[in-house]
């Protein structure tokens, strides 16, 4: 049946290509027992959980974390990789150059002697190799090197040569493996500074490129240092270092004919019912992170989809009559599907040989391929927008008229939605309604 509304059920899209597992894990330390607080973490990090979710990786919060809590997200983040192609680790807060090494100091580290480095801090060398035994490719950026009230505290009980034989300035040099690239905030043995702004310089700097379409990350890392030289006044030069042997394109360049997509993060749905009927049984489905599109195929996309192939979807479907029936009609098409539409409006009279002709289009066009249809969990999972409840919005079936243009009491459907009327009983243009929270 080659339907009216079939296409705006069908034709969400999800791109296999942007849906390789990604996880990242994002510190931000600020809030110091031993130390002065930190007011740039707690900024940067609500940054770059919202850029890495919109790129599609799967992201592990944690902000001001003791020691225990940081040993706990290592736990998390190795559960995350075991069926990761990438990992991200970003760390924002105070870090320690101790023998070489860059140690990760938690919230509560009382740091005051020789003895309680190894104890109080992490090493950084030890959460790199943890990710490279666990994905093929790996991306660590450390934004840390401040000035460290623990480097002069241990300066001071340490015998002076002691101190200069291990004690060093801002980062130490970080020599990556095969599959990783290391960017951090200062060059070695440079102190990183705050900056003016809300957020640090080099995470400002960061979220301003990360997401540039079509970018090696290396290119990408390159605008990256340049501004934070430039809004330093070249106080600060970021320390990069690839040993990547395959480029790596964080947000993948725009295609021009392909439909705006969104990152659905990845996560766990409940689908069907426990009222019986076709519904049944009620299974738990977990879905990896897909990338979707942020509204229903719309009329002037399928009209680009004709012109660019020489298609010509069949000219027949069914409509609703005077005498309010659905009945098929030769001649109604996508343009003319029995109401007005304009270029912005859900394409309907399509059918699923149609929808698919569709994304095999997309994947002659554009270059990354791995569009396809979702699946029913995917499709259901990111209309629920994260919530568990029968409507994914407050207000139940009442609220209805105002979050969509379902079926409502104007609807001629035997399913109607008698509990609201929104007086526009054909679909109007995509996009018109509130977005879930996805």
């Amino acid at each position: 049946m080659r339907s009216l509304l079939s296409f705006c059920f069908l034709m969400f899209l999800a791109s296999a290509a942007l849906a390789q597992s990604r996880a990242a894990l994002v510190i931000g330390n600020g809030a110091y027992t031993g130390a002065p607080a930190l007011s740039k973490p707690a900024t940067d990090v609500a940054g770059m959980v919202d850029a890495l979710q919109r790129l599609g990786l799967t992201v592990l919060e944690r902000r001001d974390l003791n020691a225990a809590a940081m040993r706990g997200a290592l736990l998390d983040f190795a559960a995350a990789m075991e069926d990761a192609d990438l990992a991200l680790l970003y760390y924002s807060g105070h870090s320690l150059q101790f023998g070489g090494r860059n140690r990760l100091i938690p919230v509560d580290a009382d740091v005051a002697r020789e003895a309680d480095v190894g104890r109080e801090t992490l090493r950084l060398d030890l959460l790199i190799e943890l990710m490279e035994r666990s994905v093929p490719t790996r991306i660590v950026l450390l934004d840390a090197g401040r000035t460290s009230p623990f480097e002069n505290r241990l300066a001071g009980a340490m015998a002076t040569i002691d101190a200069a034989t291990m004690l060093g300035r801002g980062h130490a040099r970080v020599e990556p493996g095969p599959g990783t690239y290391v960017g951090l905030a200062a060059a070695p043995g440079q102190v990183a500074v705050d900056g003016t702004g809300p957020g640090s310089p080099f995470t400002t700097a960061l979220l301003r490129h990360l997401e540039a379409p079509g970018l090696d990350i290396r290119d990408m890392m390159a605008r990256v240092r340049a501004e934070v030289a430039a809004t330093t006044l070249n106080g600060q030069d970021p320390w990069l270092a690839s040993m990547l042997e395959e480029p790596l394109v964080l947000a993948p360049a725009v295609c021009p004919v392909c439909p705006r997509t969104t990152a659905i993060p990845g996560g766990t749905t409940v689908l069907g019912s426990d009222r019986g009927g076709a519904e049944g049984p009620r299974q738990t489905q977990t879905l990896a992170g897909f990338q979707m599109s942020v509204a229903e195929i719309t009329v002037g996309e399928i009209r680009a989809f004709e012109a660019a192939t020489g298609t010509r979807i069949p000219r027949s479907c069914f409509v609703w009559t005077a005498e309010g029936r659905l009945r098929s009609r030769s001649g109604a098409y996508w343009g003319a599907p029995g109401f007005d539409v304009t270029e912005d409006h859900p394409a309907a009279c399509l059918n699923w040989e149609d929808a698919q002709a569709y994304v095999d289009w997309l994947n002659t066009e554009d270059p990354r391929g791995g569009w396809r249809l979702p699946s029913e969990a995917e499709y259901e999972y990111a209309a629920r927008g994260g919530t568990t409840s029968p409507y994914p919005w407050e207000g139940g079936a009442a609220a209805l008229c105002e979050q969509a243009n379902g079926a409502g009491a104007e609807s001629r459907f035997r399913h109607r939605n008698r509990a609201c009327n929104d007086g526009t009983e054909p679909p109007v243009p995509a996009g018109e309604f509130p977005a879930n929270a996805y």
